[in-house]
């Protein structure tokens, strides 16, 4: 066997076969997946995906988003279902993996039976609940910035119950965990429209979606481009729409205030920061109010702020609430 590439993103190349380390010298995660940082469980074991079942795109693991992607069809392509050989050799009574190889014989998706080891090197180690499936990019369109399509979207586009839209700027939002932890609770919580940034942030890969549990694979997303200018541009055409632009920022802004205060009968843009530097401040003077979620005990100086995710929530979720009992 000749030795071809060390390292390549958690499998090491071989003529003939993929072979996935998970020693603690070498682990990393497949390059068809982003190249995404970080590994799941650590061992001695290898594992390696043979020459004739090597993926051809991106990788999603996992029953919810490989079921969700399957039953929408947003991707461009699905080339192969794996399923973990002894998923069949058994009676299985997991409906979702059942659904899922139902859906992938009526689209006449190839289907091939492996074992975990193959699962655990293409998900670069994450967990896949013994289910992965070799597709094509997931598509997010650009946000042509235009007022007419903002007016259309807020008149068309409703998720939510309540009087107003909610729309969600994620403004250069990095870890694919926190972007799909705030997609499952936005699609949970009804939110409209999800605007992301182009320039620093995280792409939609097959972490998002597992970190989503599959929300991604059904949503419409779309990108801001243009930088700063392009983020300010779009703020200000919101607000000639009639609707509140909310920044967030810490509980030690001399401008900002707590949710629990705020009253409100617009259309609503939440403005969600950076993991590390939150949002800059040319756009937060541009807002106009600023939200901050304020601590429950003396002790917040231990740990002075939340999780962007987790904010998040939060805020939607009294957002969402104050609206409906306006």
């Amino acid at each position: 066997m000749t030795f071809v590439n060390k390292c390549v993103c958690g499998l090491r190349v071989f003529s003939g076969e993929y072979l996935c380390t998970t020693s603690r010298k070498f682990y990393s995660n497949p390059s068809y997946n982003h190249g995404l940082t970080g590994c799941g469980k650590k061992g001695r074991k290898q594992y390696f995906v043979p020459e004739n079942l090597k993926p051809k795109a991106e990788v999603l693991f996992g029953i919810n988003p490989v079921l969700l992607a399957l039953k929408n069809g947003r991707r461009e392509k699905f080339h192969r279902l794996y399923i973990k050989q002894e998923a069949w050799d058994i009676d299985n009574d997991n409906e979702g993996v059942q659904i899922i190889k139902e859906i992938a014989t009526e689209k006449n998706i190839l289907i091939s039976y492996v074992k975990a080891g193959v699962l655990a090197a293409l998900s670069g180690q994450r967990p896949n609940q013994g289910v992965c499936l070799d597709a094509g990019k997931f598509p997010v369109s650009r946000f042509s910035g235009d007022e007419k399509q903002i007016r259309d979207s807020l008149n068309n586009d409703r998720t939510n119950l309540s009087p107003y839209p909610i729309w969600l700027l994620l403004y250069e939002i990095q870890d694919p965990m926190n972007v799909g932890a705030i997609l499952r609770t936005a699609h949970f919580m009804g939110v409209d429209q999800i605007i992301l940034t182009t320039e620093k942030s995280c792409k939609m890969n097959s972490v998002v979606s597992k970190a989503s549990a599959g929300a991604m694979e059904v949503m419409t997303l779309k990108n801001l481009s243009q930088g700063r200018k392009g983020y300010l541009s779009f703020i200000q055409l919101w607000k000639s729409c009639g609707g509140s632009v909310i920044g967030t920022t810490s509980s030690q802004h001399p401008k900002s205030e707590s949710v629990i205060d705020y009253s409100f009968n617009t259309p609503i843009l939440l403005i969600m920061g950076n993991e590390g530097y939150g949002v800059e401040q040319e756009i937060l003077d541009n807002c106009d109010t600023l939200f901050t979620v304020t601590p429950g005990t003396q002790e917040a100086n231990i740990v002075s702020s939340l999780n962007v995710s987790v904010t998040t929530g939060i805020l939607l979720h009294s957002l969402l609430n104050k609206m409906t009992k306006s």
